[in-house]
């Protein structure tokens, strides 16, 4: 018998792609002998290279790209000739040439408020999702109050090629599937250093500057949060997005001198600074911190809560709105409209 080939969209975020697990183990469960192809983007690829449990193939598509480069990528998608197509990414290539090439098509339909909605391509692809065999329709103006909320979307969408009333347990699969080991031999890994303390994680990355703060503000800050919460017997732990190099060498150069290895620094409060942080060392910070903060990294945000870790999430009054309706998952999750840098000290400091 010919194995089925199975083709997923998802080729967005890295928080998209934690919520999509679910649906991938579904799909490998019901359908252990499938080819499972996940078009990704760079932005979660790392993570996508962690699920080799339960995809088999993975292509990289960006949606930056030039048209040139999409359709080439279109073009070697058509040649493999897929069973099934999952769009999950709401976008009109993606799923006109999905249409064109198979006749079992499923995709998402996302309804929000967002104002910078492209409303030309959005009609398109609403006109498309009428033609495919299903679509979901989700609906983000309604408040989220389950943290299975998309997931069970996702599942919805496919129930048609899934074994009839076999359980899918959506809680367990929710949590981002990093290989167990690697997290579990981080973890030991850091356990030696994070040992004694109440840690609070604080996660910059670059999302942070779009709040037009510069290097060396966000450099006082750092200073400035850990004076204080080390006041309250509290120490810090710092990661990175690996981004910027500027930054790290401000950090390395003038707060967190000592080196324990060439990822991992420390100053003489005990405070930690890991840098070129893996998804990996991500998992084991989170798990083991009291308090996670985020400027809402998808992969901190999602990971926290599948945890249950306290996490405060803070967000540019122009976000999205859709983004601030996930915060009603968890009681230990709060969520900010960034002020300026000093409310972030005072709204971490109202936490601990």
């Amino acid at each position: 018998m010919n194995k089925k080939k199975i083709l997923i969209f998802r080729n967005d975020r890295l928080g998209d792609l934690i919520v999509t697990t679910p649906l991938l183990k579904a799909l490998k469960s019901n359908h252990i002998n499938a080819d499972i192809t996940l078009v990704a983007s760079n932005s979660n690829l790392n993570l996508a290279l962690n699920y080799k449990h339960l995809i088999d193939e993975c292509i990289i598509l960006e949606n930056k790209s030039n048209i040139i480069s999409k359709l080439k990528i279109y073009r070697f998608i058509i040649s493999k000739k897929y069973d099934h197509i999952i769009v999950l990414r709401q976008n009109t290539l993606n799923l006109f040439f999905s249409i064109l090439f198979s006749k079992s098509v499923f995709a998402v339909l996302s309804i929000d408020d967002n104002k910078n909605t492209n409303l030309f391509n959005s009609s398109i692809y609403y006109y498309l999702t009428l033609l495919i065999k299903k679509r979901e329709i989700i609906d983000w103006r309604n408040k989220i109050n389950d943290i299975t909320h998309v997931s069970k979307h996702y599942l919805n969408l496919i129930s048609d090629i899934l074994i009839p009333n076999k359980d899918i347990e959506t809680n367990e699969a929710y949590t981002a599937l990093i290989t167990p080991f690697a997290v579990q031999k981080n973890k030991l890994k850091l356990e030696k250093i994070i040992t004694n303390s109440n840690f609070i994680h604080f996660h910059l990355d670059q999302k942070w500057f779009r709040t037009n703060s510069t290097k060396k503000q966000m450099f006082d800050l750092i200073k400035k949060l850990s004076l204080k919460i080390n006041k309250k017997q509290y120490r810090l732990i710092l990661t990175d997005d690996n981004n910027d190099n500027t930054i790290k060498d401000m950090f390395i150069n003038n707060y967190f001198k000592k080196s324990i290895n060439k990822n991992i620094y420390t100053c003489d409060e005990g405070n930690i600074y890991l840098i070129n942080t893996s998804l990996e060392d991500l998992t084991s910070t989170i798990s083991l911190s009291e308090i996670n903060v985020t400027f809402h990294s998808g992969y901190i945000v999602h990971t926290s809560n599948s945890l249950n870790k306290k996490l405060i999430d803070f967000h540019e009054k122009t976000d999205n709105i859709v983004y601030r309706k996930w915060m009603s998952w968890q009681k230990n999750s709060k969520q900010y409209l960034y002020i300026d840098l000093n409310d972030v000290i005072k709204k971490i400091l109202n936490e601990i």
